[in-house]
């Protein structure tokens, strides 16, 4: 199929989605409850935690609506960020739209993994893989309508890499929000690469500082987002073309998470 030019993924439209859940101290596999989620494709989760005394299970991630075009035409790739609750006890699943703006590669306040917060940034798709700018969502006026607080737009022609969340303190003082955003950029035109830092509080996430990249790796320095961050990050600067870069990462990944048994064989997944 791909020496015919077609895609690595093929879609089947019959099939509905599912999350599957595995407790946190489970023995194996076969503890694992799957739920039906119509309309939700998962790629990159944001962030996830119980609630009700562990009776439901909170799920913030981007939905990529066209999942058809994710390794063929990345450009056509349209993704919203939706809240997904799962009652363990009941099985009832709902899915509620954080924000419709086409946003991806979330990232949280790194003490709240796992918990319940409140802030989310994600990059904006301009068109996939490349970010055209970041936004702040506020996960607590779910259910209110568009959840973004602020938004902060690129020049033309600008384009960044997946953000990073870099806590002023391991406290935060308190506040979830009190840390600072940080990605590199690429001036299209120029060819000029710059390490921004953003005020995460700040109403319009202002930048705190601008640095130039040096000018030896600003001809290869390709920020567009690769994944993983780690990889992608080292990756980026040394292999001009985004889809083979994107391809080594994601064959180092999958050699490391194939060698420390991460993977569940495909028999053992049930069958629906």
């Amino acid at each position: 199929m791909v020496v015919r030019g077609g895609s690595f993924v093929r879609l089947d439209c019959a099939k509905v989605p599912r999350i599957g859940v595995l407790p946190r101290y489970a023995q194996d596999e076969s503890e694992m409850k799957w739920f039906e989620v119509l309309g939700f494709n998962l790629m990159h989760t944001t962030n996830a935690w119980d609630e009700a005394d562990g009776e439901e299970i909170v799920l913030v991630a981007p939905n990529n609506l066209s999942i058809n075009h994710i390794l063929g035409n990345m450009e056509l790739v349209q993704a919203r960020v939706d809240m997904v609750r799962i009652n363990l006890n009941t099985g009832a699943v709902s899915c509620t739209t954080l924000s419709s703006e086409r946003l991806e590669f979330g990232v949280v306040h790194k003490g709240h993994v796992g918990r319940p917060n409140r802030y989310g940034y994600f990059g904006v798709s301009g068109p996939m893989p490349m970010i055209s700018g970041i936004t702040k969502l506020d996960f607590d006026r779910v259910g209110t309508g568009d959840c973004m607080v602020t938004r902060h737009d690129f020049s033309p022609g600008c384009f960044a890499g997946e953000p990073f969340f870099l806590l002023d303190n391991i406290n935060g003082d308190g506040k979830e929000d009190n840390a600072y955003v940080v990605c590199f950029t690429h001036e299209e035109a120029t060819a000029e690469s710059r390490f921004v830092v953003m005020d995460a509080r700040s109403p319009e996430l202002r930048y705190c500082r601008r640095v130039v990249a040096p000018s030896p790796i600003e001809p290869r320095r390709h920020p567009r987002p690769l994944s993983p961050a780690s990889s992608g990050g080292v990756l980026s600067a040394m292999v001009p073309h985004v889809m083979l870069g994107y391809t080594v990462v994601v064959v180092i990944l999958a050699y490391f998470l194939l060698f420390s048994g991460f993977f569940i064989n495909r028999d053992r997944i049930p069958e629906y």
